[in-house]
């Protein structure tokens, strides 16, 4: 005889249909549904499996770039809790208008390379560019800070001590 699945469960009255709506629609997190519907995460991963949804169900997430308005289609990881998606940089630093900074694929690499000759330099620390050109790496335009998160605190306005100017170096 065969034994029905759902007597075997804890919180029967769960519907399933809801724990694969709220993983694959809303793309929350296997933890979040269980605190939102009183189960564990394993047993919503163990119902999950049941009905066939896998990892890859809501592993990605089909959003439009804040600037153009094109479909961008991201892993759920990289678009959950943000505010805007931008489907290149491109976009992303025109929507933040002339805020003086140009990029350049090799301006970090070679600024930490010129800051090394006059800087211990540590893995955490951050290169920064005073002036927002990644081309420019005169000495008197590079700083650096202790962490990533000091310089974003710069950006964002905060005073934020520096752990080397190289205005002023020595």
């Amino acid at each position: 005889m065969r034994r029905n699945w759902m007597a075997g469960l804890k919180r029967p009255d769960v519907d399933t249909d809801v724990l694969a709506r709220l993983y694959t629609k809303d793309h929350l997190t296997l933890r979040q549904i269980a605190a939102k519907v009183g189960i564990s995460a394993t047993a919503v991963s163990d119902r999950l499996t049941r009905i066939g949804v896998t990892a890859k169900d809501g592993t990605w997430v089909t959003r439009r770039c804040a600037y153009c308005g094109e479909p961008v289609r991201r892993p759920r990881s990289r678009s959950r809790g943000k505010l805007r998606v931008f489907c290149n940089d491109e976009h992303y630093y025109a929507l933040l208008g002339d805020s003086g900074y140009t990029p350049w694929r090799h301006g970090s690499r070679l600024a930490r390379a010129i800051v090394a000759q006059h800087f211990d330099l540590q893995p955490e620390q951050i290169v920064h560019h005073k002036d927002g050109d990644q081309r420019h790496n005169d000495l008197v335009n590079l700083a650096v800070f202790a962490s990533h998160a000091d310089h974003m605190a710069h950006h964002r306005g905060r005073q934020v001590d520096v752990a080397w100017d190289g205005a002023s170096p020595g």
